[in-house]
């Protein structure tokens, strides 16, 4: 049966999985953030966002890969239904966070795609942890994929030595590069 034409009840049947693996992934992000302030007086993340992917976008996605849009293909093709996206201030704590993130025990680490240090030629920079999470449900545990699609950087800072007046003293001048976390068109 064609995405479009499931019934709302089937249709958050078959999402409750990766709703629910949202809500573990938001607590892991939280407990990393609290963490991370309570043992570092910091927390370099910036921003989160957690969603599920529309009914429609699904479609769309398997469409363009050339699949039928059913809720079976949707299930097995897709891998970012769920997609978490996590800003960072500096460069450095994209790899620090996404360090800490591969390091729970119970995360599977499917896929790393690095586009920062390889940008794409559009100049597409961020980067993309496909993951794997166990989530208990009624019948059972199963293992649900989740996108951190977009670890990306708010802006980028330069430092620079200002000298002061007679040499006796210098101040720190901080400018920023910041670039949109996604690209306009």
């Amino acid at each position: 049966m064609l995405i479009q034409e499931t019934n709302s009840h089937d249709l958050r049947i078959a999402m409750l999985p990766y709703t629910s693996a949202l809500k573990l992934v938001d607590m892991y992000i939280d407990t990393i953030e609290e963490e991370l302030f309570t043992y570092k007086s910091q927390n370099p993340i910036e921003h989160v966002k957690s969603r599920l992917k529309r009914p429609s976008s699904i479609a769309r996605k398997l469409e363009k890969r050339g699949y039928e849009p059913t809720l079976e293909n949707a299930l097995k093709y897709i891998d970012d239904i769920a997609g978490v996206r996590i800003v960072c201030q500096f460069q450095d704590d994209i790899y620090k966070v996404a360090e800490v993130i591969k390091n729970f025990q119970n995360i599977r680490i499917v896929q790393i795609k690095d586009y920062i240090k390889e940008p794409k030629e559009n100049g597409y920079r961020s980067y993309h942890m496909h993951v794997e999470i166990p989530v208990r449900m009624l019948h059972g545990e199963e293992m649900v994929k989740v996108d951190f699609s977009d670890f990306s950087v708010l802006a980028v800072p330069y430092d620079m030595a200002i000298i002061g007046y007679g040499a006796k003293h210098v101040s720190n001048l901080r400018l920023w590069q910041a670039e949109p976390v996604t690209p306009f068109s």
